[in-house]
């Protein structure tokens, strides 16, 4: 500093002179000589401080919307997932993910998804069955979400002026829910059908959220139609046509019959289309319950009211004898599924049967009819063997090519029978095709019946079962026909006493005379047990019908003949074992039954011939001649006794 500077101003004090702290006060810090330093930097630095808390702000409502945007797309996808929520969908709860639990309204009002929110809780809610707090507003899916509210509102309360709010909506709504959202107008309107048609339609492009409602009224519009159709009196059987036409699961069938119950007896009235009807009706009960009908609630209740028109349907078709029984067969086939411990064809149905027989014993198309008409029920009545033999194998008939598996029943089994009468009369070789057949058959056979044991499957196992092992037991093939036979006697082949018989004959072939020998005598006990049962049953002709149709013979004669024969196998069989007084006691018995039998004077002669007691045997044989006389008929058995007399010499 200069000396002038110093000076004092002219005229004037002297200028004070500053001290040092003073100095030190007036003079920047070592913040402010940096700030001066570097203006631009402290700047920025200040206006960081001062904006900071604005800055947080705004990355705090970028990463809020962010995640509820996320959360609200996840819970979206889970919803479509899910379906729009029509009236008739299953219940079903989607929560929102994760992100958006506890999240106030404000925050979605904030961040731009309010409505988009109050969207999703309201589908949400339907979904659940529960009426949403605010139905949301605009149009797409607030729209769409809307119109299901007001749809689920009009299914359940009907009115017009909801139903025309919730099409309002619905035309504002998501492209393409429109078309799915038209059809609950048209279900409501009992428009079934045209629902079905337009939801098969949709469902070939349905996007992901429509899948589950055309689902929905689907299955609505079935239950519907379903319940309509059945609640006629009688239904149409183009209206149960269409029924079983329809894509209905077991459990719409199944409430659809329990529903109507008992009031489902009122179905089968009298009438020539009513057996048609009961096919129907059949089939819808056996597609309801495929494992069987349960054993109570109102199914069962309603199968108990149907029944009797079934059993009368089907008493009386069999009973008529004419015409085809094709229906008849698919409707008892169907009957027995459903009540396997019912006899849907009872006896009383052949009242007539002998009348009949008597009628086309002498015509060969028509008796093969008749049997194939008894048969279909799986009775065999008492000597239509041989009445078949006598037309079919006499005459070299030919039964004709085996029927294809989608015979009816009666068909398949007169076909086998025929075969097997005419294999016994031809040989061998007839023997060999016949059995190649009959493994056809059977196979056809269980086709036929498919896992069935009710009365009339058991009957045609066990017949066709036993008519098999006799053709076995021809052929000589003896463990296959006992095989053969073990299956007819499990299924509860009647007679049992043929049965037996049989066993006997068949093990006697094998050389176990002991087993023959005691099988021959359960035989003949059984027999006897019989013709006692038929006197007590003399008076009932209900139950002697029962026996007939069985394969029983029930008159006397007929009792007494198989009598005869029973002893006379008897009698053999003792002989073979040696016990010949207990054999030649088996025969005089049997000719007590049958004087003039040549064949019991054979056995009878044979049996004291091994004995030692010529003399006796001597005159069996010539008893037996005498019986004969000139007739031509049994020359085996002229021939055995001639033969045995001149091996005995004369007197």
């Amino acid at each position: 500093m200069s000396q002038d500077a110093a000076a004092p101003p002219p005229g004037g004090d002297p200028a004070p002179t500053p001290s040092a702290a003073a100095e030190a006060a007036d003079s920047p810090g070592p913040l402010g000589r940096w700030v001066r330093r570097q203006p631009v930097f402290a700047l920025l630095l200040l206006g960081l401080a001062v904006g900071s808390p604005f800055g947080v702000n705004a990355l705090r409502r970028h990463a809020l919307r962010a995640r509820l945007a996320s959360g609200l797309a996840r819970w979206h996808a889970a919803l479509s997932r899910a379906g729009l929520p029509l009236p008739w969908g299953e219940r079903r709860r989607v929560l929102p993910p994760q992100e958006l639990a506890g999240v106030p309204r404000g925050d979605y009002a904030r961040a731009g998804f309010e409505e988009e929110a109050v969207t999703l809780q309201a589908w949400s809610a339907l979904l659940d069955g529960v009426d949403p707090e605010e139905l949301p507003r605009g149009d797409g899916w607030g729209a769409t979400v809307r119109a299901c509210a007001l749809y689920r509102s009009a299914a359940s309360a009907p009115s017009q002026a909801t139903l025309v709010a919730a099409q309002r909506a619905a035309s504002r709504g998501v492209g393409d829910a429109r078309a799915t959202l038209a059809l609950v107008p048209a279900l409501l309107d009992g428009e079934h059908e045209r629902v079905l048609r337009e939801v098969r339609r949709l469902q070939r492009n349905a996007p992901a959220y429509c899948a589950v409602p055309l689902e929905a009224l689907r299955r609505e519009a079935t239950r519907r139609f379903l319940r309509e159709a059945l609640s006629e009196r009688p239904p149409s059987t183009q209206r149960l046509q269409e029924l079983l036409d329809l894509e209905a699961d077991t459990a719409l069938l199944a409430e659809a019959l329990a529903a109507e119950g008992a009031r489902l007896g009122e179905l089968l009235s009298a009438g020539a289309a009513d057996l048609a009807r009961a096919e129907a009706l059949l089939t819808l009960f056996v597609r309801a319950y495929p494992e069987g009908l349960p054993a109570d609630g109102a199914a069962a209740q309603g199968w108990r009211a149907l029944r009797p028109g079934v059993v009368r349907l089907l008493h009386e078709r069999f009973a008529a004898w004419g015409g085809d029984l094709a229906t008849a067969a698919r409707v008892l086939g169907l009957a027995a599924r459903l009540d396997p411990e019912t006899d849907f064809v009872p006896a009383s149905a052949f009242a007539d049967w002998r009348a009949r027989l008597n009628e086309v014993v002498d015509q060969p198309a028509e008796l093969l009819s008749y049997a194939e008409h008894v048969l279909e029920a799986g009775w065999a009545p008492s000597g239509l063997d041989q009445i078949l033999r006598s037309h079919f194998v006499a005459a070299g008939a030919s039964p004709g090519p085996p029927p294809p598996g989608g015979r009816r029943l009666g068909e398949l089994l007169a076909d086998a029978w025929v075969r097997r009468l005419a294999a016994e009369a031809d040989g061998e070789e007839a023997r060999a095709t016949a059995l190649d057949a009959f493994g056809e058959h059977r196979t056809r056979l269980e086709a036929l019946l498919s896992g069935r044991r009710d009365p009339l499957a058991r009957r045609a196992r066990a017949l066709f079962a036993f008519q098999e092992a006799l053709l076995l037991h021809g052929a000589g093939r003896s463990p296959e026909a006992l095989a053969a036979l073990a299956r007819a006697e499990a299924a509860g082949f009647r007679p049992a006493f043929r049965l037996l018989d049989l066993r006997s004959r068949i093990r006697a072939a094998e050389g176990a005379t002991d087993d023959a020998l005691r099988t021959a005598r359960a035989s003949l006990a059984a027999l006897e047990d019989f013709q006692a049962r038929c006197r007590e049953a003399a008076s009932d002709p209900g139950r002697l019908l029962r026996f007939e149709l069985s394969g029983h013979p029930v008159q006397a004669v007929l009792l007494d003949a198989l009598r005869c024969e029973a002893r006379l196998r008897l009698a053999a069989l003792l002989a073979d074992a040696g016990k010949t007084d207990e054999a030649a006691s088996a025969c005089r018995e049997a000719l007590r039954l049958d004087p003039r039998n040549a064949r019991g004077y054979l056995v009878l002669a044979q049996a004291l011939e091994r004995a030692g007691r010529r003399d006796e045997a001597r005159r069996a044989a010539f008893e037996g001649l005498r019986g004969l006389g000139a007739s031509g008929r049994q020359g085996s058995v002229r021939d055995a006794l001639r033969a045995l007399l001149k091996r005995l010499g004369p007197n």
